[in-house]
């Protein structure tokens, strides 16, 4: 419930930022608190749902998201087509109340037995997987980070374009402009 009021007031806090650092922070609050939410996602529905269920119940709730991020696709086109601040901020104002109405839903009356503190530290291999996972396979570092390091030409030699050249980007491939290598 508190990461969705979280990210909710986080997606509030674009209605009001102007400027780059508290943009950053903005953003920062924003892809902390989603990412918490989707991992309290799934713990609660591990102590909502019998085993036996629970590969179904996620199958159909990520159909739910994704059909969420079409509808929010969707949306976000429709505003840049009318291409004014108003459909920009009334964008952000709805998914902002969208989270914040999630977040009331969840108050309701969710009750959710509590695990037992800080015991899954043990699993070693867990902590392993969890720690690789948050700081090398997140969605945001392989979709953002990693083209934006190629495209800064930190492309390693033996990936590179032949002889010793880098790529730089353009609109297409076959327009981008060689450079030295570094």
């Amino acid at each position: 419930m508190l990461l969705a009021l979280a990210t909710g007031l986080a997606v509030a806090s674009f209605l009001v930022v102007r400027g780059f650092v508290p943009f950053v922070i903005a953003a920062c609050a924003y892809a902390s608190a989603q990412s918490g939410l989707a991992a309290a996602r799934q713990a609660l529905l591990a102590g909502l749902v019998s085993a036996g269920e629970r590969t179904g119940l996620l199958a159909h709730l990520q159909s739910t998201l994704n059909a969420g991020l079409a509808v929010g696709a969707g949306l976000g086109g429709l505003a840049l087509r009318a291409g004014t601040r108003s459909a920009y901020l009334g964008v952000f104002a709805l998914d902002a109340v969208s989270f914040l109405v999630c977040a009331g839903l969840l108050v309701r009356g969710v009750q959710v037995r509590k695990a037992g503190g800080l015991g899954v530290l043990r699993d070693r291999p867990y902590v392993v997987v969890t720690l690789l996972n948050t700081v090398l396979l997140r969605m945001p570092l392989l979709s953002l980070g990693l083209p934006l390091w190629i495209a800064w030409g930190h492309l390693p030699r033996p990936l590179g374009s032949g002889g010793g050249r880098t790529r730089r980007p353009g609109w297409c491939p076959r327009c981008s402009c060689s450079t030295p290598g570094r």
